[in-house]
């Protein structure tokens, strides 16, 4: 038996925001078809806009099911119209309420379009349409965290002749930096939400719209690199936002509106809708793709708000902090050093702390290959790590590991993790201090037994193949194990 199910990618529901009256009919353009002679978007109802057969369908033995459609993103949609109202109308209480469940919609929204589903396979090597979809249900939330750290604003379309469109990948990012030829911006890729210059469009309406805008670059746009990693970017993670936090005020003529819609239409896949046919053509006067974006900048006057340090304290007596970027520990200046950019004697040891002469290290490489220069090195960690142990057993003292045995007691233990928690505190990003891919070092990760009466000679042994090898530590960071467990 046959069968067939339209899924909405972009919902109904949404697709109403952008009518003001009740012919819930929009013009519906194919962007493959706009250079063809004498096309014109038709009029179309919105049961029949953003569609595709059997997106999310899933088939078992042969028959069909649609779970994935009524089940979760049924529950995802369902409290949308009021969570895009609350916004819109700044209503605190239903804010409190929905805040949450309103990035969980964005990032959902993100990710089950047609272009969110070919990004994620293009992940994979191969993949089939089921584990296609088992992952994007594990990925719908991977951007909330920072989009909720992210300066938020609302503008208001309601003085523009000219009003928002709808396109088949509702959640847009731009970047001044990736222009649309560039492979940041190579379909199905948008420029990472990590980056710093990355900024997040979301229409809420024909009237409003939603822009997020990293921190640090709502700080200072125009000396902000826009391509390097935000501070404390991840994934999935746990922060605090301040809900009552919300630019609002900035009124948009129309071609500020049109701007904000040539990106919107430019980051599109195939289909635009909009409620008059002549918004679907409108382009701005400077088409240029690193100017088009300056309306998304906030207000530097408006900024205030945001940033800044927030402490929780528990009934139980327990507290916790979070700083301006999510991270949950105060800023260690020890773990940074001071960077020279400028070396003259290239046999020196370099300063990305790997123990190698700049000459044969980062000399010849650009700046965005190389490990971090202005914090300690993992080498350079465990050094003073190793350091600290000597210390605290006593083996820089002349004592022998009979004397240890026989003195080892908890303050040693206590002493020995908590050096360990603070050169590797929560907020560590280690893909920073990891050493970029060398064609002539080849690495492996020993991930074995941690054992020192094996380790060391399965190690050695795997120095025939390899030039470095890196270790799973094992050491427990009392950081992040619960307190009746912390060492």
């Amino acid at each position: 038996m046959s069968y067939s199910k339209k899924n909405h990618y972009v919902p109904r529901w949404y697709q109403k925001r952008f009518l003001s009256s009740e012919s819930a009919r929009l013009f519906y353009m194919n962007l493959d078809h706009l250079e063809k002679h004498g096309y014109s978007p038709p009029l179309v109802s919105i049961e029949n806009c953003f569609i595709e057969k059997d997106l999310y369908t899933t088939f078992f033995l042969g028959s069909p099911n649609d779970e994935i459609e009524r089940k979760l993103f049924g529950t995802i949609d369902h409290p949308g119209p009021q969570v895009l109202d609350a916004l819109v109308s700044n209503d605190l209480d239903a804010l409190h309420q929905y805040l949450e469940r309103f990035f969980e919609l964005l990032d959902a929204q993100k990710i089950r379009t047609p272009k969110g589903l070919a990004w994620i396979k293009n992940q994979y090597p191969q993949i089939e349409n089921y584990d296609l979809l088992i992952e994007m249900q594990k990925l719908r939330t991977m951007h909330c965290t920072m989009w909720g750290e992210c300066i938020r604003e609302i503008v208001s379309a309601e003085n523009s002749s000219v009003k928002f469109i709808i396109t088949d990948h509702p959640v847009t990012v731009y970047n001044s930096a990736c222009p649309r030829n560039s492979e940041y911006c190579k379909y199905p890729n948008d420029p990472s939400i990590s980056l710093k210059g990355s900024q997040t469009i979301f229409p809420l309406g024909s009237n409003y719209c939603l822009i997020l805008t990293n921190l640090e670059f709502g700080r200072d746009p125009q000396h902000c690199d826009r391509l390097s990693t935000r501070t404390n970017a991840r994934h999935f993670g746990s922060s605090v936002i301040d809900i009552r936090k919300m630019i609002r005020g900035r009124s948009l003529n129309n071609e500020d509106v049109i701007k904000i819609n040539y990106i919107l239409k430019k980051s599109a896949r195939r289909f635009i809708a909009a409620e008059k046919r002549k918004w679907l053509y409108q382009e701005p006067r400077d088409t240029q793709w690193a100017s088009v974006g300056s309306i998304l900048i906030p207000p530097k006057d408006k900024l205030s708000g945001f940033g800044g340090q927030i402490y929780l304290g528990y009934s139980d007596g327990g507290s916790a902090y979070f700083d301006e970027f999510g991270r949950t520990t105060k800023k260690r200046e020890i773990l940074k050093k001071p960077v020279n950019e400028v070396l003259e004697d290239h046999t020196q040891e370099c300063p990305c702390g790997y123990g190698r002469a700049y000459l044969s290290c980062c000399k010849d490489r650009p700046i965005e290959y190389r490990p971090s220069w202005s914090e300690y090195s993992f080498r350079e960690r465990n050094l003073m790590f190793l350091g600290a142990i000597k210390d605290i057993l006593g083996l820089n003292r002349g004592k022998n590991w009979n004397d240890i045995r026989a003195e080892l007691n908890d303050e040693h233990v206590r002493n020995i993790h908590g050096i360990y928690g603070d050169l590797f505190p929560p907020d560590t990003d280690f893909v920073s201090l990891l050493p970029k891919p060398d064609k002539n070092t080849f690495r492996m990760i020993y991930s074995g037994i941690i054992d020192p009466r094996v380790a060391p000679l399965n190690i050695t042994n795997m120095l025939l193949y390899a030039d470095e090898i890196f270790m799973i530590s094992p050491f427990l960071n009392y950081h992040v194990v619960s307190k009746e467990f912390s060492p």
